[in-house]
């Protein structure tokens, strides 16, 4: 090789190497994105008492209040009421403290606590059908874009069930975890008391209908594909998490988190909720003391923590919505609806 192809060839490799090198460090910096967070308070003045719910269908928000029992179709635009309807009763169109609001395909589901059952609606709030009897999913409840309901159901044997509009069960998946695999505690008392406790999940769907678990009582987040196979699995980690898991399986309160006797046991809410960020696509968890953790959506990789300055709001932080560009957080003890703004 003479002289100049020689200098061509090791031009073209130090090119490579800088692009490379270049590459690797705008991934990096874009992997530690900065996440700054206003919070912007949103229907103070529509008459709610206690809102618990929010999603959004063309252009209208459909605000869910516990209190009311009653769901209220406000303007995107306006932040006007065009429509309220619901009241409190056990029948069609009637609610007795719901608790869950999901919205698609024109399709609205609501779980109601003491009515214990998942009421199937249209938009305009007529009476389509219901999933009865249905056992209590704490927190574990969404909506895939074909309207089909995706419920957390461990005591059915299986993590997850699905079920459609008309309240038949399509499919049931996702192995339940059991206490010696996350905890390492070759305990069998244990694995009988918490068998249903540990395996409590939240759940989001995204815009492909993938499925994330994010257990509430345990460090991990499961996603599977919209027919139920498990695409990925990954341990939670943070600051926190440390802390929260050097407590079980003791029945002391850890500082600053909620307790719940569920399944008859005690447990305490590492997380309270999840949902998809409609604004940067990536899966978002609220944590026991009122933090956020960032997720990339699709490998499941850590993309940052945020703070949220309580200051900023009122009450405490218990769940997150999203709508088709929003993303909102409910607040109880003082009740309120309020956005995220990036």
């Amino acid at each position: 090789m003479d002289r100049s192809k020689k200098i061509v060839l090791l031009k073209s490799i130090l090119l490579t190497v800088i692009f490379c090198f270049l590459y690797s460090y705008v991934s990096c910096k874009k992997d530690n994105i900065s996440f700054k967070i206003k919070i912007k308070s949103e229907f103070n003045n529509i008459g709610l008492k206690k809102p618990v719910g929010i999603d959004e269908y063309k252009e209208k928000y459909y605000i869910l209040d516990a209190d009311l029992n009653s769901i209220f179709i406000v303007d995107k635009k306006t932040h006007k009421v065009q429509k309220k309807f619901g009241n409190i009763g056990q029948g069609p169109g009637e609610f007795f403290s719901p608790g869950y609001l999901s919205i698609a395909k024109g399709i609205i589901s609501v779980f109601e606590h003491r009515n214990k059952r998942i009421q199937i609606l249209k938009t305009n709030g007529e009476y389509l059908s219901e999933i009865p009897d249905s056992p209590f999913p704490w927190k574990a409840f969404c909506m895939n874009s074909q309207g089909e309901i995706i419920l957390g159901q461990p005591q059915k044997g299986f993590l997850i069930s699905v079920y459609d509009t008309k309240g038949n069960l399509r499919r049931t998946f996702g192995n339940l975890k059991k206490i010696s695999e996350i905890y390492g505690l070759n305990n069998p008392s244990f694995e009988e008391t918490y068998k249903i406790a540990l395996n409590r999940i939240l759940l989001c769907t995204d815009n492909e209908d993938n499925i994330y678990a994010v257990f509430i009582f345990a460090p991990l987040i499961q996603k599977y594909n919209a027919n139920g196979d498990l695409i990925a699995e990954k341990k939670i980690k943070g600051k926190e998490i440390n802390e929260f898991i050097k407590y079980f399986p003791k029945t002391s309160k850890p500082t600053g988190l909620m307790k719940t006797s569920l399944d008859g046991v005690t447990i305490y809410h590492f997380f309270l909720s999840a949902t998809i960020d409609p604004i940067l696509n990536n899966l978002i968890i609220l944590t026991g003391l009122g933090n956020l953790y960032i997720y990339d959506k699709d490998l499941l990789k850590k993309k940052g923590e945020v703070q949220i300055d309580s200051s900023l709001h009122k009450g405490v932080i218990y769940k997150l919505q999203s709508g088709d560009k929003e993303l909102f957080f409910i607040t109880v003890f003082q009740s309120g609806i309020f956005e995220i703004e990036y």
